[in-house]
């Protein structure tokens, strides 16, 4: 599977929500916070607060569609916020 990179700002919750997420999208790995431009590991779930310098084609989503979609799937209130 892909490398998944969430985009967020600080202060979002992606480090709250971040095994969640990795459960959620199949991720056996967590990277917080993404430092490096090197490719990912395939089954990484990678959380940064700017906007990744592509390299190995991960998937990359914000961190808005993320919660957007674990909602929807349930596994997080719909009223969520960090804390």
């Amino acid at each position: 599977m892909k490398p998944l990179i969430v985009v967020g700002p600080q202060g979002c919750g992606k480090t709250q929500l971040a095994q969640t997420m990795a459960e959620f999208f199949g991720c056996e790995h967590i990277v917080d916070p993404l430092e490096s431009h090197d490719p990912l590991p395939s089954g990484t779930l990678a959380l940064t607060n700017v906007e990744p310098i592509l390299s190995g084609n991960p998937r990359v989503l914000s961190f808005d569609a993320a919660v957007s979609q674990l909602i929807a799937a349930g596994k997080i209130a719909a009223d969520w916020h960090p804390s």
